[in-house]
C-alpha cells in the first residue's frame, strides 16, 4: 500500500501535554479534513487539488457544499457577500473554490517547504473555546511536517457581534448529507491527520505562543 504523508512522520522523543483534542478540534472544522483530503490525492499539488474538486467525480460534494452553503446563507447573512442567487450547483462551485483560494496558498507553501520560521512569526491561532482558524496554515503545517506554534485569541466579542459556527466546518453535517461510503472515506483521511498531529505533538504546552494567562485558564477549565 502506498504511504500518504501523515504516515511517513517519525515518532518525536519526547512527550509533551497536550491541550486540545484532535478528533474534536477537526470535527468543528471539518473543511481543514476535506482539504487535506483533495490535497493528499493530488499529491500535494494545489492545482490539481482544485481540478479534482472540479471534476465529475467529486460533483457529490459540491451538491454537499451547495446545501450547507444554503444554511450557512440563511444563519449567517455576511457568510458570501456577493453571491447572487444561484441553484445549489453554483453555491457547491463556490465552495469549492474558496477551499483553495489562491491567495497566498502558494507562498505560504514555499515558506513551509524551507521550515518553520513561518509558524513561529505567526502562530496559528485558535478562538479561544478551541474553535481554529487560518486553514492554509494549518493544513500546510501538517503536510510538511512542521511544528505548529500555535496561540489562544479571543473573537470578536464587540456587542451584537455573531460568532460564527457555520455548517460548512462541520463534521455531523457531512455525516448526515454524504452517503456512507464518501463520508467513511473522508473520516479516513481524518485519522490519518490525528495520527501524523500526534506524532508532531500539535496543540502542546511548550509550542504555545500566546498570552499565558489564557492558556493557564483554558488548563484549567479542561482540569488538565
Amino acid at each position: 500500500m502506498e504511504k500518504t504523508f501523515l504516515e511517513e512522520i517519525p515518532y518525536p522523543v519526547h512527550k509533551r501535554m497536550i491541550v486540545i483534542d484532535y478528533s474534536e478540534f477537526l470535527s468543528t472544522r471539518f473543511d481543514l479534513v476535506v482539504r487535506c483530503h483533495f490535497l493528499e490525492k493530488a499529491k500535494f499539488n494545489i492545482g490539481s487539488a482544485v481540478a479534482l474538486l472540479y471534476s465529475d467525480q467529486y460533483e457529490y460534494l459540491r451538491s454537499v457544499f451547495g446545501e450547507l452553503l444554503e444554511i450557512d446563507m440563511a444563519m449567517h447573512a455576511r457568510v458570501v457577500k456577493n453571491l447572487k442567487k444561484a441553484p445549489r450547483e453554483g453555491y457547491g462551485f463556490h465552495v469549492a473554490s474558496r477551499l483553495f483560494h489562491n491567495g497566498n496558498w502558494s507562498s505560504i507553501q514555499a515558506q513551509m517547504v524551507e521550515g518553520e520560521k513561518l509558524i513561529r512569526r505567526f502562530p496559528y491561532p485558535v478562538r479561544y473555546g478551541g474553535l481554529g482558524l487560518a486553514a492554509k496554515r494549518f493544513v500546510l503545517a501538517l503536510i510538511y511536517k512542521r511544528k505548529l506554534y500555535w496561540r489562544f485569541i479571543y473573537w470578536d466579542t464587540k456587542p451584537g457581534v455573531v460568532q460564527l459556527d457555520l455548517s460548512l466546518w462541520k463534521e455531523k453535517k457531512y455525516e448526515k448529507l454524504l452517503e456512507r461510503d464518501k463520508h467513511e472515506e473522508l473520516m479516513e483521511t481524518k485519522n490519518r491527520m490525528i495520527k501524523g498531529m500526534g506524532k508532531l505533538k500539535y496543540f502542546s504546552i511548550d509550542t504555545y505562543m500566546g498570552n499565558e494567562g489564557l492558556l493557564e485558564r483554558y488548563l484549567a477549565e479542561k482540569g488538565l
